[in-house]
């Protein structure tokens, strides 16, 4: 099932579905030299780190609310080289528990690379890592230590000029990996294509044309009778629009349909169906103080959870921020996601959420003391309903981050 290297001048890249191919391009000047460095401690109290219900909670052998202390460091560096750029983004951290230290865990995210000009197009290649303990609302009943590492490597290529039409395309391929034996069967490999043809113009926009593709293989996932693991294919085809309505009013936006197909299905359940999938983002400003931004997304993934291949998660978010003076930000905001994924029985026969609905409500204030230190303090109330009782919860946190640059 795997999907061999594509011609970059055939089709190339990933976009999520309801994501432009050039939001994933880092925003590199080439050129401009950057040496940035930081480091940051976050402390703050959850009143349920174990993500479900207090039975739930004593299976896992977990203290429901604890405290995390998170120290991290961080660094962006773009070094020009003529023409061309190299580069390095990413932070690496510890998260320290006060009861449940069996959450103790080291965590990264790095990400590197080079692009550059030719002519009229920019020319990239990337390499990630990302590595820290999994989420335990994607867990089953009993798995709690697991650390998830990723890595993945894009190249790409964008051409165009500020008028007229353009191209953007990348190919990518990412491995995800599972340390807790039981989450084996989530290890992924997934390979990706996708391009876009578009057109601009100063007073109507950006529009485009998208096609994407990709395939994902579970190769722990062994299926009685075949020599590879289980696995699926999507197939997207759309349109997108971005626009600048003066000097307030931002807008963009991505529709397509998206084919699933499985190479595995039990009898009766269906091995393919069709989506509407999409993305879409406005932001308004209201003179200097006030931003509000509003999102909705919905797209299929491979799923993280032992046992489902994919997850179909459509979301909507609203946030509103406010700068009170030059050193105060604050911001509120509500997100809702709805998730469903395949709901055959998995083979290990463990408890896994095939459904389910967050609301997540949140907050804070930002003070930037200088332009080197700042200080965060943030609340977010998290409600979660699924179908499997056991998995519902709720959540309050409450934390205060302080951040230096150098």
């Amino acid at each position: 099932m795997r999907l061999r290297v594509l011609a970059l001048g055939a089709a190339v890249g990933t976009a999520a579905a309801g994501a432009s191919i050039a939001q994933q391009m880092p925003a590199i000047t080439v050129g401009q030299r950057v040496l940035e460095f930081g480091a940051s401690a976050q402390a703050f109290y959850d009143s349920n780190v174990a993500r479900g219900s207090d039975a739930l909670a004593r299976r896992r052998g977990l203290e429901k609310d604890d405290t995390t202390f998170r120290p991290s460091v961080s660094a962006n560096i773009v070094q020009p080289l003529g023409q061309q750029a190299v580069f390095l983004t990413g932070s690496a951290g510890y998260d320290f528990h006060r009861k449940n230290t069996r959450l103790d865990r080291g965590r990264a995210d790095v990400t590197g690379g080079a692009t550059g000009r030719v002519g009229p197009c920019q020319p990239l290649i990337t390499a990630g890592y990302r590595a820290g303990q999994s989420d335990l609302a994607d867990a089953d009943d009993l798995t709690v230590r697991n650390l998830q590492q990723s890595t993945s490597v894009q190249t790409g290529l964008t051409c165009g000029r500020p008028i007229g039409p353009g191209l953007q395309a990348m190919v990518g391929r990412q491995q995800v990996k599972n340390s807790a034996a039981l989450r084996k069967t989530s290890d992924a490999d997934t390979e990706t294509a996708s391009v876009s043809l578009t057109y601009t113009h100063p007073s109507l926009g950006q529009a485009g044309v998208i096609w994407n593709y990709s395939g994902t293989e579970f190769p722990n996932r062994i299926i009685p009778g075949r020599p590879v693991g289980d696995g699926f294919f999507t197939s997207s085809y759309g349109v997108s629009y971005s626009r600048n309505f003066g000097p307030r009013l931002t807008v963009d936006g991505l529709a397509q349909r998206t084919q699933v197909k499985r190479e595995f299905a039990p009898p009766g359940t269906p091995r393919k169906f069709t989506s509407t999938t999409y993305g879409a983002n406005a932001k308004y400003r209201f003179g200097q103080r006030i931003e509000v931004e509003a999102h909705a997304l919905r797209q299929v993934k491979p799923s993280n959870r032992p046992e489902k291949l994919y997850d179909v998660v459509t979301s909507g978010e609203v946030l509103a921020n406010y700068r009170l003076g030059s050193r105060y930000k604050i911001n509120l905001g509500h997100r809702i996601e709805d998730l469903d994924s395949n709901a055959d029985l998995s083979a290990s026969a463990r408890p896994v959420v095939t459904a389910s609905r967050t609301n997540t409500t949140y907050g804070g204030v930002t003070y930037r003391q200088s332009d080197r230190l700042s200080f965060i303090f943030d609340v977010r109330h998290e409600r979660r309903k699924t179908d499997l009782p056991d998995f519902n919860y709720s959540s309050n946190r409450i934390g205060i981050t302080a951040n230096v640059g150098f």
